[in-house]
């Protein structure tokens, strides 16, 4: 159930109807009373950056989420090539999803890596969207401190001409993660 909700809200956060996939998504029927899930300063929805980081809460329908993304886009056709969103946060590691171009081989898979160190672990794509391709993230521990220490997150696909590299900054991702975590067990106090 987890992979399809992560699913849906990737559909939505990536073509930009992010409050949409939000409000219907939910928490299973744990939703808390608005009160209790405003953000800091009884806001409704919040954005900010962290280098090249955002972290994006919004509330509706008594349920608070709350993600941390990174988009890139071509410099001159301005279409978006990757995006990266997390959106599920348990002690140490993270669940979320990556969005990739069409036109790369999808039976290859990806093969992701900090900073080219250490074994490089290989992902399949999950599905493709409407706003691409999508592989699905669950990374540890482990691979949540490489990233934390890290400044690149490497993505190799596949396409017909052979390799084709992705690089994700990690430049303000510790700062945002923490960011998110904090936001997420936040409880506005009347």
């Amino acid at each position: 159930m987890k992979i399809m909700r992560l699913l849906f809200v990737a559909l939505f956060v990536f073509s930009g109807l992010a409050g949409v996939a939000h409000a219907a998504v939910g928490d299973e029927g744990k939703a808390a009373s608005m009160t209790e899930m405003r953000l800091p300063s009884g806001a409704n929805s919040m954005q900010e950056t962290f280098v090249d980081w955002q972290v994006a809460c919004t509330v509706q329908g008594g349920t608070r989420v709350c993600t941390l993304s990174q988009q890139q886009y071509e410099k001159r056709s301005k279409k978006r090539v990757l995006a990266v969103e997390f959106a599920e946060f348990e002690g140490d590691s993270v669940k979320g999803a990556l969005i990739l171009p069409f036109g790369l081989l999808l039976d290859d898979g990806i093969n992701l890596r900090v900073d080219d160190k250490g074994a490089k672990t290989k992902l399949r794509y999950r599905t493709c969207l409407p706003a691409g391709c999508l592989v699905t993230l669950d990374f540890d521990k482990k691979m949540m401190a490489a990233m934390r220490k890290g400044d690149v997150l490497e993505i190799e696909a596949v396409g017909d001409e052979g390799a084709v590299p992705f690089k994700v900054s990690l430049s303000g991702f510790s700062k945002a993660l923490a960011r998110v975590k904090m936001l997420n067990k936040y409880r506005h106090k009347k």
